[in-house]
This record gives C-alpha cells, structure tokens and sequence, in this order.
C-alpha cells in the first residue's frame, strides 16, 4: 500500500527498522505524513541488547566492540541514554505523535542493572 493510502487509512504504524539501524529516514515520513499521523518506533537496540547479541547481524551501524561495558541492558550511560532517544529525535521535535517503544532480550529481567536508574 502506497504511504499515502496509508495515512489515509490509518493513524498509527509501528517502525521495527528502528530497532535495528538508527532511523535516518524518519524526518522525511514525519514531514509526508499528516500532522495527526502517529509513529511508534522501536528504540535502537543498543538500548537493551549487549553487542554480543545475535540481533545485531542486522544492524547497518554496530558500535565500537571496545565500549561494548556501555551499550544493551539499559545501563545508566551516555550511550544509552542516547539510544533511546535516537528513534524520537529523527522524527523532530518530542511530541505526542511519536514514541518508542523498548524491546529486551530474554535473560532482561535479571541481567539489567541500569533498570532502576532509568524508572
């Protein structure tokens, strides 16, 4: 379906690309799309997944290996804290037309330290 129609017929769609490769397109789809259109992006996975993770294979951009203590499992660092914002900054300014949305691995829910720093 052309994006257009899709707008059209929907307020809302989800971007799973983000998830994988920083959203460099998003600015253009924000600007297209109509003002009341919704985009809800995954957040980059170096939010949440060690760069040891099979998920980044699909990644166009991966990190420097060397600083791999400051990326996944939501530690409190620059580079996370930047991660997530990624998605949401490439559509412009924060607002209630876009969001991300945050996927964790598996092993998440006993292997995150930064976890309560971030709530």
């Amino acid at each position: 379906m052309a994006r257009q129609r899709y707008y059209l017929a929907f307020d809302v769609v989800e971007l799973q690309d983000t998830f994988y490769n920083p959203p460099e397109k998003l600015r253009s789809l924000a600007s297209e799309a109509p003002q009341s259109f919704v985009f809800s992006m995954k957040a980059w996975q170096a939010t949440s997944h060690p760069l040891d993770s099979p998920t980044w294979k699909k990644a166009e951009v991966v990190p420097d290996k060397r600083l791999a203590d400051r990326y996944g499992f939501l530690r409190p660092t620059k580079e996370v804290f930047e991660g997530c914002r990624t998605p949401t900054n490439h559509c412009g300014e924060p607002s209630a037309r876009n969001s991300a949305t945050q996927q964790c691995i598996e092993r998440f829910a006993w292997a995150c330290p930064g976890l309560c720093a971030l709530l």
